[in-house]
């Protein structure tokens, strides 16, 4: 799969970067991702940690979906699968925080990264019915949702609390939420939707199978900066010997 954003990333910076969402329509060429290969994300995901949720607006107790078992003389978990696809089906999200080392998902991530000329973090989100699995909230850093199968609805709200700091979430912070959008869209499949840090959004699932990347962007700090500049130093200087 290719990122086609159908413009520079130079002009990405200038116009659009921090300042406005923006919506790329069809940005993922050859898109050939399976239910299967997503079906094998989650189960590759372990039941315990605590980046792995379902959500229904709040998060469902893992109790609810996670068993243990023996395994030879070691407890061991596991999903209970079941009840995984009866809360899927009553309007619960499956959310999965930081993936990583999962192919496809990190070569999206790598274009956006290479697109942005920023690090990145990335979630999953599945689900089957119609209710939100959050909030409306903002993000204290960038995104770049990703509409991989099926379609979503997203309200966007302008900023009233200007670039929040990563400690500074809106569900933290006494800060009235806007009641009237300042955008909606619906992403189909293979469509992208860049969110500055700070956007209030509420995205929705349609009551059909959706799952989409959220693709978190951080600028280079200070510290990233010194160590490309240490690197380049360390190459240019193994090639003059």
């Amino acid at each position: 799969m290719e990122l086609d954003f159908n413009m520079s990333s130079d002009k990405f910076r200038q116009e659009i970067l921090y300042q406005k969402p923006k919506l790329f329509k069809g940005a993922v060429k050859n898109l050939d991702i399976t239910w299967q290969q997503i079906n094998e994300l989650y189960q590759r995901a372990n039941p315990m940690d605590e980046l792995f949720r379902l959500r229904k607006g709040e998060i469902v107790p893992i109790s609810e979906y996670v068993e243990s078992f023996d395994d030879t003389g070691r407890t061991r978990h596991r999903f209970v699968k079941p009840a995984i696809y009866h809360h899927l089906k009553n309007g619960a999200t499956i959310v999965y925080n930081r993936i990583n080392n999962e192919p496809f998902v990190d070569d999206l991530a790598k274009q956006v990264a290479q697109f942005v000329n920023a690090s990145t973090v990335v979630s999953g989100y599945l689900a089957f019915g119609s209710d939100a699995s959050f909030k409306s909230h903002w993000d204290t850093r960038d995104v770049f949702a990703v509409q991989l199968m099926g379609k979503k609805h997203w309200a966007l709200y302008q900023p009233n609390f200007e670039s929040p700091l990563y400690m500074q979430q809106s569900k933290d912070v006494d800060v009235p939420e806007p009641t009237m959008p300042d955008m909606e869209v619906v992403l189909e499949a293979g469509d992208v939707l860049y969110i500055p840090r700070g956007w209030w959004h509420n995205p929705v699932p349609m009551g059909c199978e959706t799952f989409h990347l959220a693709i978190g962007t951080f600028a280079p700090t200070g510290y990233d900066y010194n160590g490309m500049a240490y690197q380049a130093n360390t190459q240019h200087l193994a090639t003059s010997l």
